[in-house]
């Protein structure tokens, strides 16, 4: 394996930026801030004022309503270009906390963490498509399961264009799998691999699998 890129600090570093954040969501310009609803159940947020350039690249469209799915809105609202509710909170926008708490039933802390650490280096990001079972929801790989996260594409692509690879995302603390299973991976699919390992806490480890490694 080798070494594409990192960005390793210690939580200290990670909580700063947190704050640093939600002190910028608060003072954004209301003229780029988009409004959704959250459905607490789906984990999709419904985008009801959209402003701004922020929801291209994200999203499907369904019923004429932009739907975003949990690692879309999470990103947004993390950037704060999205306020979000939900229906019991229709007076006050959730904190990113919140948001946080609602979607990690649905799509893990880890995996919307690299979502987030792939847009903000103007990567397009987007669920893996199965040719089997359609979008796949993203999971965080083990030493003994792998799976596909994201489809990433290079900045500015189309949706006609190819991924430029692929992303696998583990949790920091994790075994890390065979290179065996990794050459697996490697030959399922005609795409690039690239491994995201993530401490939770904004810190993520990206490595680049190299075809015949094992």
């Amino acid at each position: 394996m080798a070494q594409s890129g990192a960005n390793v600090g210690g939580a200290a570093p990670a909580l700063t930026t947190y704050y640093a954040d939600l002190d910028r969501s608060e003072t954004n310009s209301v003229k780029t801030r988009s409004v959704g609803v959250l459905h607490v159940e789906t984990g999709l947020t419904n985008v009801t004022k959209q402003r701004g350039k922020a929801m291209f690249n994200v999203g499907h469209v369904k019923a004429n309503t932009l739907h975003l799915y949990p690692e879309e809105a999470y990103c947004l609202a993390h950037r704060g270009v999205l306020d979000i509710f939900t229906a019991s909170t229709s007076a006050t926008a959730l904190s990113l906390r919140e948001i946080s708490d609602l979607l990690h039933v649905h799509v893990s802390v880890e995996c919307r963490q690299v979502y987030c650490f792939l847009k903000e280096r103007k990567f397009i990001p987007r669920r893996h498509r199965d040719g089997h079972n359609g979008v796949d929801i993203p999971r965080v790989s083990s030493a003994t399961q792998l799976f596909i996260a994201y489809d990433v594409y290079a900045p500015g692509a189309k949706k006609s264009d190819q991924p430029l690879y692929c992303a696998v995302v583990f949790r920091m603390q994790d075994p890390m799998p065979s290179t065996d299973s990794l050459s697996v991976l490697c030959k399922g699919t005609d795409m690039p691999v690239k491994l995201f390992i993530c401490d939770g806490e904004g810190s993520v480890l990206s490595m680049e699998v190299k075809d015949g490694m094992a």
